[in-house]
Order: C-alpha cells, then structure tokens, then sequence
C-alpha cells in the first residue's frame, strides 16, 4: 500500500516527509507525559515526593506538552497545506493527462467513473496522505517506542505483550481484506450511481416529455438503494473482526496485571518498574486502537489510490517522431490571408480499417432481469471502417455522405486523432498524423460538429476558446461572420453573458453560431464541419454559408450532411455505406453515374414534396 501511495505522488511526495516526521516526533512527546508519570509514581511509593519536585514535574511536563503543541501544530498545517497543494496539482495533472487521451478511454468508462476519479478519489487520496499516513505513522513510533521501554524494563514481560501482539495480526488483516475488499464494491456501485444520476439529472426534460420520470427515478432509488445496503453490510461484516481485535488490544493490561502476580512473588522486578509496565501496557491498548483505526482506514482508502494511478497509467496517443514537427500557424484575423505554412494541409487515408472498442458489464435490475452497461472491463470490437482510401487536397471541399452509422464522424474524428485506426494510415501533408504531436496537430484542425459544446462561461470567453489571444475586435468580427453578433448585442450582459450549463438558454442555432464564430477566429488550414448548419433556420442559413465560404477558403475542408443540396458544389463527394465508400466524385459524376448517390438525391426530392394531409 506504502509503494502504491508513492508510485501515485512520485515526485511530489518528498514535500510530505517534513510534515509527517514532526507529527511522528509528537509521540515523543507523549511519551514524556508517561515518563513523568511514572516518577511521580516512584516518589509516592517512596515517600519522598516534596513540593519541589512536584513543581519541576509540572514544569517538564508544561514543556512537553507546549513541545507537543508546537511540533503538532507545525506539522498539521505542513501536512493539510501541502497535502492540499499535492493534491490540487494532482487534479490539473490529471486533466492535463485525460487531454492526451484517445476517445476510446472515455467511452470506456462512464461519467460516474471519471468523475469519482477525478473529484472523490483525489479527495480520498488526499485524506490518506493529510489523515491516515501521518496517524499511520505516529501510532506506528509510538508502539515502537513503548516496546522498546517494556524491553528496558523486563524482557519476559516484554515478550509476553509481544505475543499478544502478534496475535492481533490475523484478526487485522482480516478486518482490513474486508475493508479493501467492500471499498473497491463501494466504489464500483458509487461510480454508477453518479453516472444514474448525471443522467437523471441532464435527461430530466426528455424524462418528463415521454413520462419516464417515474421508471428513471425508480432505476436511480434503486441504485442509491444498493449502495446503502452495502455500505450497512460492509459495517456488520467489519463489525466482528472490529471487535475481537478490540477485545484482544485491550487485553495487555489484564496480562500485565496476572504476570504482575507471578512477578512480585519472584522478586525479578521492582514495583516501580512493574508499575511503570502496567502505564505502558495501558497505553500501548490505546496506541494499538488508534493504529487499527488508521489502518483499516487506508486500506479501505486503497481503491481510491488504485483508481488514480490506473487513470495516471492510461497510456496517450503515441507520438511515433517528435523531431522536425511542421510548424502550424492559426488565428489570424477572420478574412485576413493566412501566413506560408511550413507544409501543405492534404489529407489522405490508405486502407483505414476501425473499430470502436465496447466493453460491456452485466448487473441486475430491481426485478432481477439481466441488464448490460458499458464498464471498464471486457471488450466488444464494433468495426465502423472498412479499408477506407481516398485523397482530399488542399484548397478543396470533401464532402461525407450517407445513412447514419456508415462512418462519416469516425472519419473527422480519426483525421483530429480523436481515435487511431487499427489499420492504415491517416496522413496530413503526406505524414502520418502519429508522427505529430496531438497538440501540434489539433492546432491545424477546426471543428463544428453537430452538438455544439459550450462552456459554462461567458458568450465573450467561449469564443475566445478559438484564439486565447485575440484582441475584442477579432472576437466581434468572428461573432459578425457567424452572424451571431446581433443577437448577443440584445442580450442585457452582451458579450459578457454567462452561459449556465453548456448554454442551454440558447437554441440550438444559436448555439450553433457561436461553435461556428470559434471556428472562424481559430482559423485553422483543416475545417471539419458535421451538419454545421443544421440548427439554423432558412433566414439564417444562407448567411452561415457566405462565412463559411471565408473560413473554407485555401483550406482542406470536410463537410458532414443530410440535406445533400448543401454538398453539390463540394471537390469531392465520397458516398459512404456500412462502413465502406460506395462512391466516390463530383455531384455531376455521381448523378451520371446513376447509383447510390442518385438514388439518395431522389428520395431527398420526394421528401421535399411531403405534406401533412389535411380535414
């Protein structure tokens, strides 16, 4: 557990050492308390205890407590303080890591799951090293330091308690397997119950529209339900060990009390040694106690330490070459010509293959039928593409077509390394994309896709997220080009509104043109746009398209639709099916060939005429 807690602080766990050694050096102190004690004692039984020495006693004992209360307090704000600081940095460490990540990760584990990570088990970890570790330590010096005094005093004595101790041990290993073992079952039950949750929670209209409050409230009691039941299960079970180690720490002062017997008839040891056993053997009962405390604490604690180092361990997208990395320049000005790049932006695929990775877990509902969730173990391959090659230039349109699940997502997020193929090669410039830093790269890539994601901060920010470093008239000219600046201007904060909940206040087109005015300022060689346009209403529309004629001008341009009279003017239209291209060309070379492409552009123009029978 000790090599687990440093392999997650590595580095950082060196500003811990001070902190916890002067909390260690506090049971010196306390040890003081007993020495005093026992002198005290010792004069009684003498006689010979005069004011005097009473007060000097008193005065020794003033400093070890005012010793105590320095060293403590030193090293409990150390401890908290830097404890708090390992583990903040240990958060935007860890969000730093989870960016370098592949999409896979995170369709293999739920939300519930990376939040409890991220938010709970960073907070437990933080309680194991600022709470348990330092007690873990302190109890641990304490017990060590009686037991070396029992030796000084009688080793027969000592070795008896030493004995007992040693019985102890079974009795705590089996509370604390029990303790890991319900810790990791908790963790498991809360992850889900936060993603029921989250899902309550953000679905709660959809709920409402399809009268399914009820059912998904039932599904989320009954989760919350089990996760009380274990955690009342986890306490019986824990109860009994609990107790006999309890029963059995307690036990020393009885045996001290019946080897006093045997002891004193012998004559081997003086009273006052005897009785200075009698206070060490009671205060090692109580140091054992604090000890089992702590440590079934941190190994209760030990899923929370496992959780982390395993998100810590999750391997990022390689970089295959570091070395000579093109240079990539973005956020020019909205319309401004942009600067030579140090490489041409063609994109390519040579015989892509790719398949999402879906692993799934079994449980039980409330009426006991088998359900199946996403989870993190076990693995379901789905293949999405297969042996996908074609060629978009710079300077042209590439539009992706077809019914949904053929694959024309997987195909704009395979060229932003969301994902890695598990076959062939996505090339940029005639240079595998593995061969580029992700940052490097996402810096060439704009992206609009069809769920807009806005930050809960404000309309000004969100648009900024293109350029950080824009000025406030590259902002607003972005704004005018998605013709999103009017109706920012009515809002009663403007640019400075704040947008609550991904900006569900707005509507979607609204949304949309914000996505779409990012993408302009960011001004990227690489646009990819998935039904950018499909949120905006016909006023609007013809607008959108005039901005995102300036944006796609001189670069290499993706365009994901439905309404196929969007694309007719695209470079390229590449026609996918189930995974596979079944055409590819010019709107004129398709409809001349008369195959798929034709057959959707028919079926669009029937639809067109479609009206709701009247009375």
């Amino acid at each position: 557990m000790l090599k687990l807690i440093a392999h997650v602080l590595k580095e950082k766990r060196k500003a811990l050492r001070l902190p916890i050694i002067l909390m260690s050096l506090d049971s010196v102190g306390s040890m003081l308390l007993y020495i005093m004690l026992y002198f005290t004692i010792v004069k009684l039984l003498h006689n010979t205890l005069t004011g005097e020495i009473i007060i000097t006693y008193s005065l020794i004992c003033l400093g070890a407590v005012v010793f105590r209360l320095i060293i403590y307090r030193t090293g409990y704000y150390l401890c908290f303080a830097r404890g708090a600081e390992v583990c903040a940095q240990m958060r935007l460490d860890l969000a730093n890591h989870y960016r370098a990540l592949s999409l896979g990760y995170f369709n293999r584990h739920s939300s519930g799951a990376l939040l409890e990570t991220l938010v709970k088990d960073i907070t437990n970890f933080e309680l194991i090293i600022t709470h348990t570790l330092p007690a873990l330590v302190k109890t641990a010096v304490t017990a060590a330091l009686i037991l070396i005094g029992m030796y000084c005093i009688d080793v027969p004595l000592a070795i008896a308690q030493t004995i007992t101790l040693l019985v102890l041990v079974p009795f705590l290993h089996w509370g604390n397997s029990l303790a890991e073992h319900f810790g990791n079952e908790k963790h498991r039950l809360t992850a889900r119950m936060i993603s029921i949750v989250l899902e309550y929670i953000k679905g709660i209209k959809v709920f409402k529209a399809y009268n399914l409050t009820g059912e998904k409230f039932d599904r989320m009691l009954y989760s919350l339900e089990t996760v009380r039941k274990t955690n009342i299960k986890a306490e019986i079970k824990l109860s009994l060990p609990a107790a006999v180690y309890f029963i059995a720490a307690h036990f020393l002062l009885p045996l001290a009390l019946l080897s006093s017997v045997y002891i004193l008839k012998s004559g081997s040891v003086s009273p006052e040694k005897l009785t200075a056993f009698m206070l060490m053997s009671l205060a090692l009962s109580g140091v054992l106690i604090s000890f089992e405390h702590a440590y079934g604490l941190l190994k209760g604690l030990k899923p929370a330490a496992e959780h982390v180092q395993k998100a810590y361990t999750a391997q990022p997208l390689p970089c295959l070459q570091t070395a000579g990395t093109a240079k990539v320049t973005t956020g020019t000005t909205v319309g401004e010509t942009r600067q030579e790049q140090s490489q041409p932006f063609d994109v390519s695929f040579e015989d892509v293959s790719f398949s999402y990775r879906e692993p799934f877990h079994t449980f039980q509902n409330q009426s006991g039928e088998s359900n199946t969730e996403r989870e993190t173990d076990g693995a379901k391959q789905t293949a999405v593409l297969h042996s996908i090659s074609f060629e978009a230039k710079q300077g042209t349109v590439t539009a992706l077509i077809g019914p949904s699940g053929s694959g024309k997502t997987t195909i704009a997020n395979l060229i932003a390394r969301f994902w890695d193929p598990q076959k062939g090669t996505v090339k940029i410039g005639g240079k595998d994309i593995k061969e580029t830093e992700p940052d490097t790269l996402l810096q060439s890539v704009s992206a609009v896709f069809q769920d807009s994601i806005l930050l809960s901060d404000t309309i000004y920010n969100n648009i900024k997220i293109g350029k950080p470093d824009a000025s406030e008239s590259e902002v607003i000219a972005a704004a005018q080009a998605a013709q999103c600046h009017e109706f920012i201007s009515e809002l009663s904060d403007g640019y400075n509104t704040m947008l609550a909940e991904g900006g569900a206040a707005l509507s979607g087109g609204e949304r949309q043109r914000i996505a779409i005015a990012r993408a302009l300022l960011k001004n990227a060689p690489i646009v990819l746009l998935d039904e950018s346009t499909a949120s905006l209403d016909a006023d609007n529309e013809w607008k959108i398209n005039a901005a995102l004629d300036t944006l796609m001008q001189g670069k290499t341009v993706f365009v994901i639709a439905h309404r196929l009279n969007t694309i007719r003017n695209a470079d390229q239209i590449i026609v996918l099916k189930n995974g596979r291209i079944e055409e590819k060309g010019t709107h004129t070379e398709l409809m001349q060939k008369r195959g798929t492409y034709f057959e959707m552009i028919q079926e669009q123009q029937k639809a067109a005429g479609w009206e709701v029978a009247g009375n």
